[in-house]
């Protein structure tokens, strides 16, 4: 019906440390075949924060003029949604 696809990594490649600090290696922290990261429109990288509190990183968006900024967000337990929370 929407002519897209959705696949779901959960695992990434372990950190790479550069004296004593990690480097975000963006869409190359993917497992698999490197052309995985090419034939993606888009993207999204979840990292886990606090509890309660995400961040959604924008690693690839093919159509966006810019580079897209980070989004924080809570999880509401009580009715299983997401909230958009300042940094």
């Amino acid at each position: 019906q929407f002519g897209c696809t959705i696949w779901l990594v959960h695992h990434r490649r372990k950190h790479v440390l550069s004296g004593g600090e990690v480097i975000d290696l963006g869409t190359d922290e993917l497992i698999g075949s490197s052309e995985l990261k090419d034939w993606a429109d888009t993207i999204l990288r979840i990292e886990k924060h606090e509890a309660d509190r995400i961040k959604l990183i924008f690693s690839k968006v093919r159509n966006a003029k810019y580079s897209l900024p980070s989004v924080s967000l809570l999880f509401n337990r009580d009715n299983l949604s997401f909230s958009v929370v300042s940094k």
